[in-house]
C-alpha cells in the first residue's frame, strides 16, 4: 500500500469521524445556539427573560421550541408570567451559526396563553422595553429585519385573559380559541406587509392588515375590522374593562363593529394617530337612570387622534393632533318615544386643554304611549300635556379641566315640531312656537326670538338674558325684554292672575324688567320686576265689565305692587286717566286716583245695568273725579268691601229725571211742567258702607235740587234736599248784594215756563231704596243763602254758563251757614 493510499484512507477516516461526531452532536449544539439566540432576541430589547424547556432541532432549517414563556416581574420584583407558548415551530432562512442572529423564515404558534392579572399591587412594569434596547435598535448587529424574513406566521388555538382583580365588578377581557394567519409580503429590508385573520368565534371576529417595519419598531394599521358579539349575561368579554363597564351598566345586547386604521410607533406610544369607529346597529338596552328598556339603540361614533375627521388616510394630521370625537349617529327608541342624534364632532386640543363641538343636530319625541320613560318623566309630561316633538342643534367650547359655567361658550337652537304643551293653571296649551335660540357667553345665558301662543294669547320674549353662576338652583333673567298679546276670555298663568283679573287686558302689551325664580322653593317663589305699557291696549274694569281702549299706560309690576305711573284711555264714550299703586302682599289694597271726563250718562248707564234688565233712560255728558283707596275682594265678596275716598261729579246737558229717586222728586213738587234736560253735580266721601253726599244739586228749567245726605251700598236712601220749582227766581235772590249773574240766568230761565203761574220751594228728606224711593215734601218759605250763591255763580256777569261743579268749588268761600250743605235757610 503506498503512502498516498494511507494518507487518504486517514483523511477518510478522519471525515467519517467528524460526520459521526457532528451527527450525533451537531444538533446539540444547534439547539443550543438556537436556544442562546433567541433567549438573546427577548431579554435584549425586554425587561423580561424568555424561559424554554425544550428546543428540537431538525437538520437544516427546521426548529421547535417546547414549552416557551416570558416572564417578566412584578413591582415587587416576584417573576411574572407574561405568556406561555406549548410549542412553536420555526422554518429558518439559513443555518444557525455562533455569533450571528437567526434568521427566520416562517413561524407557527401553537396554544399561546396570555394571562394576566392586575392585583392592588400592579401587574408588571409599565414598560417592557429596555431604555437601552431603543437605543440598539439602529445597531445593524441586532436589527430585527436581520432576524426576521418572515413569509407566514399563523396562530393556533391561542387565547387572552386579562382579570382586574383591583375592579371585581369587570368581567375578564378574554379571546379564546384565537386562530389566525399572517401573510406577510416582504418590501424591503425590515418592512413587510402583512394580514392577520382571527376568529374567535363567538365572541369575536377580526381581519387587520398593513405594514410594519422591524427596524424602526413601527406598525401601520391600514385596516382593522373587529366584530364583537356584547351580552350582559355573558360571564367573558371581548372588550376592555372601562367599555365592558359601559356596556353592561346600559345592558347593551347586540353586536359592535369596530374599524380602525392607526400609525402606532411602537417606541413611542405616546406619538400615536388613530381613527377608530364604533358602530352598534339595532341592539336593545336599558337606561340606568330610567330603569326602563329601550326597543332599539343604535350608535356610531368615530374616536381620532391626528387623523383629519371622516377620511380613511393613514397619514396623520400633523397640524392638528387634537383627539377628536364624532357622533355620526345616536339613536333610541322606547316605545314610540325616540331620540336621535347626529353629524356631532367634538375635539379636545391637548395642547391648549380645551374642546370645541360643532354640528350637533337632533330630534326629540316623547312619543304617546310613554310606557317605557321613566315614571317620573311620564308625570311630568302628563302634568305639562306635551304633546309633539322638537328637533335642536348645538355648538360650543370651553376648558377641559374645568366645571365653571362662566368659561364655556355655546349656542342652543330649537325648531318645534307641532309641539304643545300646557302647564297648570293655563285653560289653553302653548304652541306654534317658532325656532328658538339659545346662546351662552362669559356666564351669561342669552334667549333670543322666543314666541308662542296659548289659545288667544301670544307671548314673545325678544331678548332675556339670565347670569347661572347659581344654576341649578336658582335662576335670574335680566334684561327682559318682549310683548305678551292678550285675546278675549282668557285665564292666566297662576302666579300674575290675581293681578290680571283685576283688569283683564286684551291687546298687546310691551314688557321689560327681570325675573327670578328659587327652584329649592319650587315654581311658585317667583320674583319679578317688570315695566309693563302700551299704546293700544284694552281692558275691562269692574264686575260691570266697563271697556277700555286705547290704552296708554306704564305700570311696574313685582309680587308686593303694581305701580300706575301713567293711564289713559277712551272710556264709557269718554276719556279716563288714572294713577296710584296696588299692594299685593296678604290682603291686596289699593290706593288710585283716577277721572272720567266728557262720559257718555247713556253709556254708563247700559254698563251698570244688571243683565235682562232695562238701563234707565239716560243722557248727557259727565266729569267723574275720585281718590279712592280699598281692598280687592276674594271670590264672592262685594267689590265695595273696604272702599273708601272722595270725589266729585259734574252732569251737563243731562237726562237724569227718570232715575226713580229724581223721577219721584219731580212728580211730588213739580205740577205740571215736565222736567228734562239739567244739569247735576256733586261732591261725596265714601265711608264703610255708605256714599255721604257733602253736596249734590240738580237744575234745569223746571226744577233745581240742592242738598246733602247718605246712600248705602245697598241701596239705602237718607237724604235732605231743597227743591225749587220754577219762578223768576231774580225775585228770591233779592239780598245776594250785586245779583246781576243770578237776574241774568233766573230771567233766561224763566222765559221758558210762561205757563208758570207759582214759585214754589221744598224742603224734600228722601228714604227707601234707589229702586223704591220714598218722600217726605215740606213747603219752605225762601231760598237758602247757598242756593241764591250757587245760582248766581252758575253765570258769571255777562251771563254765559258755567258748570255747576265750578259753581260749587266757588261756593266754598260763602259765609256763614253755607258748609256742608246743609239746609239751614237763611
Amino acid at each position: 500500500m503506498t503512502s498516498r493510499m494511507r494518507r487518504c484512507r486517514r483523511v477518510t477516516f478522519v471525515l467519517l469521524f467528524v460526520g459521526i461526531l457532528l451527527w450525533l452532536t451537531g444538533p446539540s449544539i444547534a439547539c443550543a445556539i438556537i436556544r442562546r439566540q433567541l433567549q438573546a432576541m427577548i431579554t435584549e430589547r425586554l425587561d423580561a427573560r424568555f424561559d424554554i424547556g425544550n428546543i428540537i432541532y431538525r437538520f437544516p432549517y427546521g426548529v421547535s421550541v417546547i414549552e416557551a414563556s416570558i416572564v417578566g416581574k412584578e413591582p415587587d420584583g416576584k417573576p411574572l408570567e407574561l405568556l406561555r407558548v406549548p410549542r412553536l415551530n420555526l422554518q429558518l432562512a439559513r443555518l444557525p451559526m455562533p455569533g450571528q442572529p437567526l434568521v427566520i423564515q416562517s413561524l407557527e404558534i401553537l396554544d399561546p396563553a396570555v394571562h394576566v392579572i392586575r392585583e392592588n399591587s400592579g401587574i408588571s412594569q409599565t414598560r417592557l422595553a429596555k431604555p437601552e434596547a431603543l437605543a440598539a435598535a439602529s445597531s445593524p448587529r441586532t436589527k430585527l429585519s436581520d432576524m426576521f424574513r418572515l413569509t407566514h406566521l399563523s396562530l393556533r388555538g391561542g387565547q387572552i385573559i386579562y382579570e382586574d382583580r383591583t375592579k371585581p365588578e369587570n368581567r375578564p377581557l378574554v379571546w379564546r380559541n384565537l386562530n389566525g394567519n399572517l401573510e406577510t409580503s416582504r418590501q424591503s429590508t425590515g418592512s413587510y406587509l402583512y394580514r392577520l385573520v382571527v376568529d374567535n368565534s363567538p365572541l369575536a371576529t377580526l381581519d387587520i392588515s398593513g405594514a410594519a417595519n422591524l427596524d424602526e419598531l413601527h406598525l401601520a394599521v391600514e385596516k382593522c375590522a373587529l366584530s364583537v358579539n356584547v351580552d350582559p349575561n355573558a360571564k367573558e368579554s371581548s372588550l376592555p374593562a372601562e367599555i365592558q363597564a359601559i356596556l353592561r351598566e346600559w345592558q347593551v345586547n347586540g353586536t359592535l363593529a369596530i374599524d380602525l386604521r392607526a400609525n402606532v410607533p411602537l417606541t413611542d406610544l405616546k406619538g400615536s394617530s388613530y381613527r377608530a369607529t364604533l358602530e352598534l346597529n339595532r341592539a336593545s338596552a336599558r337606561v340606568p337612570e330610567w330603569g326602563t328598556g329601550l326597543d332599539q339603540f343604535s350608535v356610531k361614533v368615530e374616536l381620532a387622534d391626528g387623523f383629519d375627521a371622516g377620511t380613511d388616510s393613514i397619514r396623520p394630521n400633523v397640524g392638528n393632533r387634537a383627539p377628536l370625537v364624532r357622533i355620526e349617529k345616536l339613536e333610541a327608541v322606547a316605545g314610540d318615544a325616540r331620540f336621535d342624534l347626529h353629524n356631532l364632532l367634538a375635539v379636545a386640543d391637548l395642547s391648549t386643554m380645551t374642546w370645541n363641538l360643532k354640528g350637533l343636530e337632533g330630534h326629540l319625541d316623547p312619543g304617546q304611549s310613554r310606557e317605557n320613560l321613566p315614571k317620573a318623566v311620564r308625570q311630568r309630561l302628563e302634568d305639562l300635556k306635551v304633546q309633539g316633538a322638537l328637533d335642536f342643534a348645538l355648538s360650543g367650547s370651553g376648558p377641559l379641566s374645568s366645571r365653571d359655567l362662566r368659561k364655556f361658550t355655546g349656542r342652543l337652537d330649537l325648531t318645534s315640531r307641532n309641539l304643545v304643551l300646557q302647564p297648570p293653571g293655563l285653560d289653553a296649551p302653548l304652541g306654534d312656537f317658532t325656532p328658538t335660540t339659545i346662546q351662552l357667553a362669559n356666564g351669561t345665558m342669552t334667549v333670543e326670538a322666543l314666541r308662542g301662543k296659548c289659545g288667544t294669547n301670544l307671548l314673545y320674549v325678544k331678548r332675556a338674558t339670565a347670569r347661572i353662576d347659581e344654576l341649578p338652583a336658582r335662576l335670574r333673567v335680566t334684561d327682559l325684554e318682549g310683548c305678551l298679546t292678550f285675546g278675549p276670555e282668557q285665564k292666566y298663568p297662576p302666579f300674575i292672575a290675581r293681578e290680571l283679573s283685576l283688569c283683564k287686558p286684551v291687546g298687546p302689551y310691551f314688557f321689560g324688567g327681570t325675573v327670578a325664580m328659587d327652584f329649592q322653593k319650587g315654581t311658585d317663589q317667583l320674583d319679578y320686576d317688570l315695566n309693563v305699557h302700551t299704546k293700544r291696549g284694552f281692558m275691562t274694569i269692574l264686575d260691570r265689565q266697563i271697556a277700555i281702549s286705547g290704552i296708554d299706560s306704564n305700570i311696574n309690576v313685582t309680587p308686593a305692587a303694581v305701580l300706575i305711573h301713567r293711564f289713559e284711555a277712551a272710556a264709557l264714550g269718554g276719556y279716563a286717566s288714572a294713577s296710584g299703586r296696588v299692594d299685593l302682599k296678604g290682603q291686596p289694597r289699593y290706593r288710585v286716583d283716577t277721572t272720567f271726563r266728557n262720559i257718555d250718562l247713556k253709556e254708563l248707564g247700559r254698563s251698570f245695568t244688571d243683565p235682562g234688565q232695562t238701563p234707565p233712560s239716560l243722557s248727557g255728558r259727565g266729569l267723574f273725579k275720585a281718590k279712592l283707596t280699598g281692598i280687592i275682594p276674594k271670590g264672592s265678596e262685594p267689590a265695595f268691601q273696604g272702599l273708601a275716598g272722595t270725589g266729585e261729579f259734574d252732569i251737563t246737558h243731562g237726562d237724569f229725571w227718570q232715575i226713580p229717586v229724581m223721577k219721584m222728586i219731580s212728580d211730588r213738587v213739580s205740577t205740571k211742567e215736565t222736567v228734562t234736560v239739567g244739569d247735576a253735580a256733586g261732591q261725596f266721601r265714601i265711608e264703610g258702607n255708605r256714599i255721604h253726599f257733602d253736596r249734590v244739586v240738580a237744575t234745569s228749567p223746571a226744577l233745581g235740587v240742592d242738598g246733602s245726605g247718605d246712600i248705602t251700598m245697598d241701596g239705602a236712601l237718607d237724604l235732605k234736599l231743597i227743591a225749587n220749582v220754577g219762578g223768576r227766581w231774580a225775585d228770591r235772590a233779592g239780598d245776594l248784594g250785586d245779583g246781576g249773574g243770578v237776574a241774568v240766568l233766573a230771567n233766561a230761565v224763566q222765559k221758558g215756563f210762561d205757563t208758570v203761574s207759582r214759585q214754589l220751594l221744598y224742603e224734600v228728606e228722601v228714604t227707601g231704596t234707589t229702586a223704591k224711593p220714598a218722600a217726605a215734601v215740606t213747603p219752605a218759605p225762601m231760598l237758602t243763602r247757598r242756593m241764591k250763591w250757587l245760582m248766581g255763580a252758575a253765570s258769571d256777569k255777562s251771563g254765559n254758563r258755567t258748570g255747576l261743579l265750578d259753581a260749587m268749588h266757588k261756593d266754598q268761600g260763602v259765609p256763614t251757614g253755607t258748609q256742608g250743605g246743609n239746609r239751614e235757610l237763611k
